[in-house]
């Protein structure tokens, strides 16, 4: 099984283009996530989903009914702004640059070997 993994990537290395790393329409990832694996997120997930005993609210509810509470009854400003951020989105942010100096780009080619030569744009 070894062998054929280093004939794959073998051959996608010998396919791989500067500035295109993947070859087109096969996966970086072929065998993808292995199985049983435990993704934090989805265990929190699912346990925000649940209903604790005694309780009413799920996790999540109480979870929004503190941020909340602490954000508008405590007036905790930081949080209100976080609030804010989820609920509209962030504001658009417009950088200007000034790009008339010169920029030294070192090139490597897709083997990664340098070729030693410091081209100026």
């Amino acid at each position: 099984m070894e062998q054929n993994t280093e004939k794959t990537a073998g051959k996608q290395q010998e396919q791989q283009v500067i500035g295109k790393p993947f070859v087109k329409g096969q996966s970086g990832n072929p065998k993808g996530r292995p199985k049983g694996t435990i993704s934090v997120t989805s265990a929190i997930k699912r346990r925000l989903n649940k209903i604790p005993k005694g309780e009413r609210k799920k996790w999540l509810e109480k979870m929004v009914d503190t941020i909340m509470e602490e954000g508008i009854t405590n007036k905790n400003d930081k949080l209100l702004k976080l609030l804010w951020n989820y609920v509209d989105g962030m504001p658009k942010q417009t950088v200007e640059a000034d790009l008339t100096g010169t920029i030294n780009i070192n090139v490597v080619n897709y083997k990664g070997s340098s070729n030693g030569n410091n081209n100026t744009l």
